[in-house]
């Protein structure tokens, strides 16, 4: 797996499709470091382009899963208050 690939692209500060970004690259490594959720996702990305996928596509899929699941976790946000 390309983890370590994409870690570093972080630190160096890439910021994603268009550019934009809502944390800096330090910020981002800080809260990917502790955090398994947010580790569970980025190894997810890696994976689909390990798969074969262009990164192209992961983030395509990854707006699909976004668009797909936004009510989902809404409704789980409501319940866990």
């Amino acid at each position: 797996m390309r983890w370590s690939v994409m870690v570093k692209a972080a630190i160096r500060g890439l910021r994603g499709v268009g550019g934009r970004s809502a944390m800096s690259a330090h910020d981002f490594k800080r809260k990917l470091d502790s955090n398994l959720n947010l580790q569970l996702i980025v190894a997810g990305m890696a994976g689909l382009v390990d798969e074969g996928h262009s990164p192209h596509e992961v983030f395509k899929l990854l707006e699909d899963v976004k668009r797909n699941t936004f009510h989902a976790l809404a409704e789980i946000g409501r319940e866990s208050r």
